[in-house]
């Protein structure tokens, strides 16, 4: 345990309130965050040999151009470092939702039609001897049909 002075005490002796810290993966008060992205250039730098400092140099800055500006960040809501930075990240959110509105209604617009036009087609291909022609329905709303023994 390390000597140092405690604040009750003038003199000098092991403080219990000191403690040695470590990283503790994706925690905010240590190298936690860091480190998953050194994992991530390490191997991504690692696949290549470089026989110039001048290549490894050119690899390390590429790599973090595309981590900054065109890998999309699932913790940041699947936006890149950079429109977060530069304060982008709630106009693209509210554009990608008006786009996904905008698809959920036109899906659900081409089904209701895809239906409509699918038992129109039922109707029409439905032989005629087979329709009952009269102007009252059954009670249960469906329409009534002659059978071979009816005729």
């Amino acid at each position: 345990m390390p000597t140092t002075s405690c604040a009750r005490s003038n003199r000098v002796r092991p403080c219990s309130r000191t403690r040695a810290t470590t990283a503790v993966g994706y925690h905010l008060q240590t190298q936690g965050t860091i480190e998953p992205w050194h994992q991530t250039l390490k191997n991504r730098i690692l696949l290549e040999n470089y026989y110039l400092p001048g290549d490894l140099r050119q690899q390390i800055e590429a790599f973090v151009d595309h981590y900054n500006h065109q890998r999309y960040h699932k913790s940041l809501q699947n936006l890149t470092p950079a429109d977060v930075y530069f304060g982008r990240g709630q106009t693209i959110l509210k554009q990608r939702e008006r786009i996904k509105r905008k698809t959920i209604e036109t899906r659900r617009l081409l089904q209701r039609k895809s239906a409509a036009s699918l038992n129109q087609q039922k109707v029409q291909d439905a032989p005629l001897d087979q329709l009952a022609i009269c102007s009252k329905t059954p009670d249960d709303g469906h329409r009534a049909t002659l059978d071979d023994d009816d005729i």
